[in-house]
């Protein structure tokens, strides 16, 4: 349960990327390793271009490089 608590969004946090960025450290050192591999599938799940029948907007481009940043923040540790 407390995995699920960790990989919850809470509203304050999203409001801007910086909220996602302090979304992602809270998930990087909560010590929950199924918190950071739940997470790490979600981004590999979003990340799927399949699930997109047109091209990369700009838009797309800027979510695939944060989610980079993400994965690697989580993978680092």
């Amino acid at each position: 349960m407390h995995a699920v608590e960790i990989v919850t969004k809470r509203d304050r946090e999203h409001s801007h990327d910086e909220g996602y960025r302090r979304f992602i450290e809270r998930v990087a050192t909560s010590g929950s390793r199924l918190a950071v591999i739940v997470k790490l599938a979600d981004l590999a799940d979003n990340s799927d271009r399949s699930r997109r029948g047109r091209g990369p907007t700009e838009k797309d481009i800027a979510r695939a490089r944060r989610y980079e940043q993400s994965r690697r923040r989580l993978v680092d540790g």
